[in-house]
């Protein structure tokens, strides 16, 4: 994921390096003040530059094997207002990291994703929580989390729900 996340902040520096003599609309700064209300604030808060999303978790498959998971979605801001009001001008980058471990096998397997939302590849919605890229995503349904990822290298597929069951 290092490469990944290098290769973000080298185009977001560049971006900026293109036109320094414009002065460019700032991101928002967390403020210690901000109160954290959920599940309202599971939706993505475009104005602040970085946001992420993350599941951890134990699974149990029904013939006793056991598993454990990670997925996490990244939203890094690149440019809060480009020049090109192009919508495949570059605002945001979107990454996504998926591991998942077999206990009892002792593999392990990850995968990674990184995209820009342009035509609808990837995305975070504000009006409710869905985040995605391409064919993983992070949603929300009811009071339930669902997770989906799928991935052909290495293959594996991962889907499941969170709270407030274990059974989806």
């Amino acid at each position: 994921m290092s490469l990944v996340i290098a290769l973000a902040l080298l185009y977001a520096a560049a971006s900026r390096a293109e036109h320094p003599e414009e002065p460019k609309p700032a991101w928002r700064n967390a403020a210690p003040e901000r109160v954290l209300r959920l599940p309202a604030d599971h939706v993505s808060h475009p104005e602040y530059r970085l946001e992420w999303w993350y599941y951890t978790g134990n699974l149990d498959a029904a013939d006793g094997r056991r598993f454990g998971y990670q997925l996490t979605f990244f939203r890094v801001g690149v440019d809060p207002a480009p020049a090109n009001p192009s919508r495949w001008a570059v605002r945001d980058l979107y990454m996504a990291h998926l591991a998942v471990t077999d206990v009892s096998a002792g593999r392990h397997r990850a995968a990674e994703k990184l995209s820009r939302p342009a035509p609808g590849w990837a995305g975070a919605r504000t009006d409710r929580y869905h985040v995605w890229i391409d064919d993983w995503s992070v949603r929300r349904e009811g009071t339930r989390h669902r997770l989906t990822a799928v991935s052909a290298a290495p293959p594996f597929i991962a889907r499941t729900c969170t709270l407030p069951s274990k059974r989806c």
